[in-house]
């Protein structure tokens, strides 16, 4: 995880209960990503307002390769063609609904997010949807060594 950077959803962070100064600082610090992300320096906010923003699902993490910054959101977007395929990633769906929503389902798409809210949670989850990274009990939704296409939204 990058400690320089923190990605910050701005709907939810128009919307939360942090202190006008603060978000005030934050929006003149903040690097527009698009409509709904900017990136903000975690130098910019106290440990204290960091943690009434994570309360506040405000914050997602940004991970850092090389130059490359990536932003997880809380969200996990999965495509699969083949309808024994679909029928293997419901039941996978059905047994992870204490954990995780199908948002929408349609044609070979499924949007699906954590209940937590958490990016955190949604990278677990996709590490856990592909068979290339399998749980810790070594099975996978497919069981097999197929690799699918996921991608946190």
């Amino acid at each position: 995880m990058d400690r320089e950077w923190i990605a910050i959803d701005s709907e939810l962070f128009e919307g939360s209960e942090i202190s006008g100064s603060t978000k005030d600082r934050l929006r003149r610090s903040a690097k527009v990503l698009s409509a709904n992300f900017s990136l903000v320096p975690a130098t910019v906010l106290s440990p204290e307002e960091r943690i009434e923003l994570e309360r506040d699902k405000v914050v997602s993490p940004v991970f850092r390769h090389g130059s490359a910054l990536l932003v997880a959101l809380p969200e996990i977007r999965v495509e699969e063609s083949l309808p024994a395929e679909q029928e293997l990633l419901k039941k996978w769906f059905d047994r992870h609904d204490q954990d995780l929503s199908v948002l929408t389902e349609r044609n070979d798409r499924f949007l699906v997010a954590p209940l937590s809210g958490k990016a955190e949670d949604a990278l677990s989850a996709a590490q856990e949807l592909n068979p290339l990274h399998p749980t810790p009990t070594g099975d996978s939704w497919a069981g097999g060594a197929k690799k699918i296409p996921v991608s946190c939204q």
